[in-house]
C-alpha cells in the first residue's frame, strides 16, 4: 500500500473513532431507566422511614417511657389551657384543636404520647423533644358517632419532667344532630273525622347552627297546608337551640276512608341545600265497623298471615255499615299484590234495626307467586262505593305466600 493510502486510511479511522466517542458520550443531565428507578426506591425509602419515625413519635404507651429520678437540670412543661370546649359539634363530624406546651424549664423537655380514652380520640405531637425556651403543639382530634349532651374525652401525653410527668388534655362539648325536628318520627292525627280540619304544631331546629332558612315546602296532597314562624326565645331556650322555626300544619278530613298518609318536605339552605322531610298519617272512619280476629282498626289492616301457596287462603271479617236511602253496592277497584281478592257478600240473616252486615271474604288462590307483603310493603285494596258518606275505602293487608 502505498503511503499516501496509508496516511487518508489512518485518517478516516480517526474521524470515524470520533464519531463514534461522540454519540456514546454520557449526558450528565440525562438519567437512565436504572437511575430513575434507583432514585425512585430511596425516595419511597425516606418517606416509609419518615413515616415510620412520625409513627413511633405518636405511638401511645400506656406508662411514662423516661427517667425522672436525674438530680437536674430539668425541664418545666407547661400548658396555659388544658381544656377545650368546643361547646357543640354535629354527630359523625371530626373536629381538631391544637395546645401548645411550653419547656420553661433547663433541659430539654421530652414528649410522649400516653392513654387515650377512646378510638374516637388522637393525640398528635410534632415534635418529640423540646429545648429550653421553646414550644411544640399536640393536635387532638374526635370524632362521636352518636348524640351525647355531654361529651367529654381526655389524652395524656408523657413527659420527662418530674414536677409534671402526665399532661391530660380535655375537650368536651354537646355533641348534637345538625338539625332535630320536633316531635320525632311520623306525625300521628288519629281519627279525622269526615269535614273536620285538624292542626298540628311542631319545630324544626338546629343545636349546632347559628341559623338557616326554609326556602320553601311542598305536600304530597292538597289536604295538607304548612305554615312556618320562628321560635320564640322561651322556644329556643327549652330545646337548647341557636335557632328554628314553628311548624303549623292544617290536614282536611276530605280524604278516602281508610288509612290516611301525607309528606311534608321543606326545603333549606343548610348544606347547599338540604331537604327535611316530615311523614304525616291518620284515620278517616266512615259510617261502618269492622269486626274480626285478623282486623287491626288502628292501621286499616288485616292480617291474612302465612299462606301455602299450593293450598291459598280465605279470611272473613265483619263488616256493619248504616244503610242509606239506596242499597250499598262495593266495588273493589285495586288490590296490591294483584291476585289477592275481596269480595262483599250480605248476611240476610242479620236482623238489627238501622244496621246492614256484609262480610268481607278477603282469598289468596292456589298457586299464587311467592312473596312478602308486610310491614313497609304490605298489600293494599281499594273499594268503591255508591255511598256518599264513604265513596272509596283503602285497607292494608298482611300476607306472606310460601312455596
Amino acid at each position: 500500500m502505498k503511503p499516501v493510502s496509508v496516511l487518508l486510511a489512518l485518517l478516516t479511522l480517526g474521524v470515524a473513532l470520533s464519531a463514534v466517542a461522540w454519540v456514546t458520550k454520557p449526558n450528565p443531565q440525562a438519567k437512565t431507566a436504572k437511575e430513575a428507578f434507583k432514585e425512585s426506591l430511596l425516595s419511597q425509602a425516606d418517606q416509609e422511614a419518615a413515616e415510620q419515625i412520625e409513627t413511633a413519635v405518636n405511638e401511645p404507651v400506656a406508662e411514662n417511657p423516661f427517667d425522672l429520678t436525674g438530680t437536674g437540670p430539668h425541664p418545666k412543661a407547661v400548658i396555659d389551657d388544658s381544656m377545650h370546649d368546643f361547646v357543640s359539634m354535629e354527630a359523625g363530624k371530626e373536629e381538631r384543636h391544637t395546645f401548645v406546651i411550653r419547656n420553661e424549664g433547663e433541659a430539654p423537655l421530652k414528649l410522649k404520647g400516653g392513654p387515650v380514652q377512646c378510638k374516637c380520640t388522637v393525640a398528635k405531637l410534632n415534635l418529640n423533644e423540646v429545648l429550653p425556651g421553646e414550644s411544640a403543639e399536640i393536635e387532638m382530634s374526635w370524632k362521636p358517632t352518636a348524640v351525647e349532651e355531654e361529651f367529654h374525652q381526655k389524652a395524656d401525653i408523657w413527659t420527662n419532667d418530674p414536677e409534671n410527668s402526665k399532661v391530660e388534655l380535655h375537650v368536651k362539648g354537646a355533641v348534637v344532630e345538625l338539625v332535630t325536628i320536633s316531635p320525632r318520627g311520623d306525625w300521628a292525627l288519629n281519627r279525622i273525622e269526615g269535614g273536620e280540619t285538624r292542626k298540628i304544631t311542631g319545630f324544626i331546629f338546629s343545636q349546632h347552627l347559628d341559623g338557616f332558612n326554609i326556602l320553601g315546602h311542598e305536600t304530597s296532597t292538597e289536604l295538607v297546608t304548612a305554615e312556618f314562624e320562628p321560635m320564640s326565645d322561651e322556644e329556643l331556650e327549652k330545646e337548647r337551640a341557636k335557632c328554628g322555626y314553628q311548624i303549623h300544619v292544617t290536614v282536611k278530613g276530605e280524604m278516602a276512608v281508610g288509612k290516611f298518609r301525607a309528606t311534608l318536605t321543606m326545603m333549606t339552605d343548610i348544606d347547599g341545600g338540604q331537604d327535611f322531610d316530615i311523614h304525616l298519617w291518620g284515620l278517616r272512619p266512615g259510617p261502618f265497623s269492622i269486626l274480626g280476629e285478623s282486623w287491626f282498626a288502628k292501621n286499616m289492616l288485616v292480617r291474612i298471615g302465612e299462606v301455602e301457596r299450593s293450598q291459598g287462603k280465605t279470611v272473613k271479617l265483619s263488616m256493619f255499615v248504616t244503610p242509606g236511602e239506596e242499597p250499598i253496592e262495593f266495588e273493589t277497584v285495586s288490590t296490591d299484590p294483584p291476585f289477592l281478592d275481596l269480595t262483599f257478600e250480605k248476611d240476610e240473616s242479620f236482623d238489627v234495626p238501622a244496621r246492614e252486615k256484609y262480610w268481607m271474604i278477603f282469598t289468596v288462590p292456589p298457586d299464587s307467586p311467592v312473596g312478602v307483603w308486610t310491614g313497609e310493603r304490605t298489600g293494599t285494596i281499594v273499594v268503591n262505593t255508591n255511598s256518599d258518606a264513604m265513596p272509596q275505602i283503602e285497607l292494608n293487608a298482611e300476607l306472606i305466600v310460601n312455596e
